[in-house]
């Protein structure tokens, strides 16, 4: 990583609206992290408590990738599989999103007039922009949990019982 410019200096947002909106993006990725642990205890059927330790320490890619290879045992190849693989590009491509905000630094130049993100240099968010962020994440969030729960994927897995014919 290159180092940061010498004219920047770490800075801290006081826009209390601004921070708010950032907050709501990383909660609502926290819950989707959970959601995709909640697929691999679907997808497994091992207990709640089993589920959370085996994936305690997982991030969330690690977490997308055990999710496809566990589902493409259990489907096997068809519908259900396609569809579970474009909601897990979707969760990969907003958790892209909030981790450019999560790990980018918030740098002004000395006299804090002109405030960016390194190490992209591009302008801070808006509250707009993340608040539609974390609308996203949440989406994508209540679909993944209503398709394990009781939509395509609780009926495709039903279809295929764990231990069945995989």
């Amino acid at each position: 990583m290159n180092e940061p410019d010498p004219a920047r200096v770490f800075h801290m947002p006081e826009n209390a609206d601004l921070l708010a909106a950032w907050a709501r993006v990383t909660i609502r990725h926290s819950q989707l992290d959970y959601t995709l642990r909640m697929v691999i205890k679907s997808l497994t059927g091992v207990s709640l408590e089993v589920a959370r330790d085996a994936t305690a320490f997982q991030g969330s890619s690690e977490l997308r990738g055990r999710i496809l290879k566990l589902a493409r045992k259990r489907l096997g190849e068809g519908v259900p599989l396609i569809q579970l693989q474009a909601l897990i590009e979707r969760c990969r491509r907003l958790t892209g999103q909030r981790n450019d905000l999560t790990h980018g630094i918030v740098v002004s130049d000395w006299l804090g007039n002109e405030t960016t993100m390194y190490p992209a240099d591009t302008p801070l968010p808006t509250v707009a922009a993340l608040d539609a962020l974390a609308n996203d994440i949440a989406a994508v969030t209540g679909e993944l949990n209503t398709a394990r729960i009781s939509g395509w994927l609780a009926e495709a897995l039903r279809a295929r019982p764990v231990g069945g014919n995989e």
